[in-house]
């Protein structure tokens, strides 16, 4: 049997229009995440933490920059995080404009779960 290489991906659906800070659940290479959002004020950035179904944190306080992916360098440490790619995309493609704000998140700027598994 010959076997390939397939690809799930999927934008997570954001409240930053609505709420500064939020949770929810997102099934992510199989596994289920809770994923804490929030606003923090002072350093004007979009911060992610990440835990597992039982609620033992796996990251906290990760900033969210765009165009990389942001479980990357966390991954050999931190081996229960999702195997695929966290990635906060810009729809405009504008770098001279690329900042996330507290009212672009979720509009402008989309987080997406790109995973590349075997078929």
């Amino acid at each position: 049997m010959k076997r390939g290489c397939s690809m799930e991906w999927f934008i997570i659906e954001t409240h930053a229009d609505e709420y500064p800070r939020w949770t929810q659940k997102v099934t992510m290479s199989g596994s289920l995440y809770k994923l804490y959002f929030s606003w923090n004020e002072r350093q004007e950035i979009w911060q992610l933490s990440i835990s597992d179904s039982d609620d033992n944190l796996l990251l906290g306080g990760l900033c969210l920059v765009h165009e990389i992916d942001l479980l990357s360098k966390y991954r050999v440490s931190v081996p229960k995080l999702p195997v695929g790619m966290l990635i906060v995309m810009d729809k405009m493609s504008d770098l001279s404009t690329a900042v996330i704000t507290r009212d672009n998140f979720g509009s402008r700027f989309l987080l997406g779960y790109f995973d590349f598994g075997e078929a």
